[in-house]
């Protein structure tokens, strides 16, 4: 039996893709599996089963086998690589919701008044990203190039953890006189957070963000962190990431950039696979044997791509 145990600490889809290889590795080898997440950082009550159904692989005829327990966040204890496109091919037994969280989605898409209808989504991930892993683009790069490849689009969704990026998105579409629509849920308080205090913003790879983080470095000082929360707020701040992520999940388009877990997990779950796209335009190698949670797994050339940037 392979036990993944999530424990304290940040990057919600980072552990998925780790908790997704190791799964993997039990179906294909007919192991039992179990979710180990009393530890979890966004766990409320629950745990796992907060959001999602029981995916454990419990088979009595397996019972024998010796435990083994593998860790959140570890990439050099993969039992073994996978490529890519199993990872995709998996990804919807693992990321089932429970009832109470396809109620809570359904009710926001009515409430927002997508329900049944169609419209173009961006996901842009700021915050402390731009600290020391990510490159900042202007929002209006994702528009443009959803535009480009949805020019009829007149509704959008936008899943961000910095209003920033709604309200330049929506100075754009009033300067330019465009007839869209966007949707977020992104509180117009939110800046992200910062998760590591200590990061040295001279650093040349964030050199050209710091000018950004300036403006904004009060914000996220004082944003709540995930574990200084309470179990509700918990609960509401990850059913939010997850009504959000649904949301752009049954979009037309999607545009993003593959810099973050989320985006890849984004990539690999939307209903339109063929639809999502990088504002690089770059293809994704599906039968690459590497972990979504990698960087490199989207990005052949992660560093030459990053430092071209400066």
């Amino acid at each position: 039996m392979i036990i993944f145990k999530y424990y304290k600490r940040s990057g919600f889809f980072s552990d998925f893709f780790f908790l997704m290889n190791f799964y993997i590795y039990c179906k294909k080898n007919n192991r039992n599996f179990v979710i180990d997440s009393d530890e979890w950082i966004y766990a409320s009550k629950l745990g796992w089963e907060d959001y999602f159904s029981n995916i454990n692989i419990i088979n009595e005829n397996n019972s024998l086998q010796e435990n083994i327990i593998k860790y959140a966040g570890f990439e050099d204890i993969f039992i073994e690589e996978y490529p890519i496109y199993e990872y995709k091919n998996y990804l919807w037994d693992i990321y089932k919701y429970n009832d109470n969280t396809k109620k809570i989605i359904l009710e926001k898409n009515k409430e927002l008044n997508i329900f049944n209808t169609k419209y173009g989504g961006i996901y842009i991930r700021r915050g402390d990203k731009l600290y020391s892993e990510s490159k900042l683009f202007d929002s209006t790069v994702y528009l443009k190039l959803l535009l480009s490849k949805y020019p009829e689009c007149q509704k959008i969704f936008l899943q961000t953890d910095d209003y920033t990026c709604y309200e330049e998105l929506i100075d754009y579409i009033k300067n330019n006189e465009l007839n869209i629509e966007i949707i977020t849920l992104c509180n117009k308080n939110s800046r992200g957070v910062i998760v590591n205090e200590d990061y040295n913003l001279e650093q040349p790879e964030i050199i050209k963000n710091k000018e950004y983080i300036d403006k904004i470095i009060d914000i996220l000082k004082n944003t709540k962190k995930v574990v200084d929360m309470d179990s509700e707020e918990i609960y509401n701040h990850t059913i939010d990431i997850i009504v959000g992520l649904d949301i752009i999940l049954n979009s037309e388009i999607c545009v993003l950039d593959y810099q973050s877990n989320v985006s890849r997990f984004i990539k690999l779950a939307h209903k339109k696979y063929e639809n999502v796209f990088d504002i690089t335009e770059i293809d994704v190698d599906l039968n690459k044997k590497k972990c979504p949670a990698l960087v490199d797994s989207f990005y052949n050339n992660h560093d030459e791509w990053f430092h071209s940037y400066l």
